[in-house]
């Protein structure tokens, strides 16, 4: 069993930065009005999106496990020959609509991130409803990280895009540098690699994914 490291690091944003979970707001009389309304305090509580991406890497690697652990050359949802080897393993994610994690394995001769993983999506994928944010980026982050903070400004797509794509990316290489890819059906020099749906997010550079996205440690 893959061994995780734990965090408890909190992060509490909305659209203007970060701000507490309660906020008193004290409701004034408009200009020239000074008497007729009453001046209250009211305690306004948003609901927040809460991430715990740490128990999000677990089921990540737990499913990415399972499936290298029970691979069949004769899976007809993987790209390429069912008689050679994996040489890259595409992995995917969506937080809109409907939040998913995929992993699709490619044999092609000279596979490469060319898109073609997502023709595959269906019938290779983790739900991760809790990912769909639905433009709601109100979040409550629990991060496996503790040096990690959150963005000044808040969340918006592109840094969502960064902040699932990174999990997802720092979960395999977990699995790498627990020699966790040592499968023999995983050509030598196998890789992967990490893409957002909508393509805000890529991991690595894509001269880099023979090297950075190795799976030998």
């Amino acid at each position: 069993m893959l061994a995780l490291h734990t965090a408890d690091n909190h992060g509490v944003h909305t659209e203007r930065g970060l701000r507490p979970d309660l906020k008193w707001t004290t409701l004034l009389s408009p200009p020239g009005d000074a008497g007729r309304y009453p001046i209250k305090s009211i305690c306004i509580e948003r609901n927040m999106k809460t991430l715990d991406l740490l128990r999000d890497q677990c089921q990540i690697q737990e499913y990415v496990w399972n499936r290298l652990d029970n691979y069949e050359p004769d899976w007809d949802w993987a790209l390429g020959d069912a008689d050679r080897k994996v040489s890259l393993i595409a992995t995917g994610f969506s937080f809109e609509q409907n939040g998913w994690f995929s992993m699709v394995l490619d044999r092609r001769p000279r596979a490469q991130s060319d898109g073609q993983w997502q023709s595959l999506i269906g019938h290779n994928y983790l739900p991760m409803p809790h990912w769909n944010l639905d433009d709601d980026y109100e979040l409550d982050v629990k991060h496996y990280d503790p040096k990690w903070k959150p963005p000044k400004n808040g969340f918006d797509d592109e840094s969502a895009a960064e902040l699932f794509g990174n999990t997802i990316r720092d979960a395999l290489v977990h699995i790498r540098d627990q020699n966790g890819f040592a499968f023999n059906f995983l050509a030598r020099n196998c890789a992967f690699f990490v893409e957002e749906h909508e393509g805000r997010f890529g991991w690595p550079e894509y001269k880099e994914t023979r090297t950075a996205g190795r799976c030998r440690p």
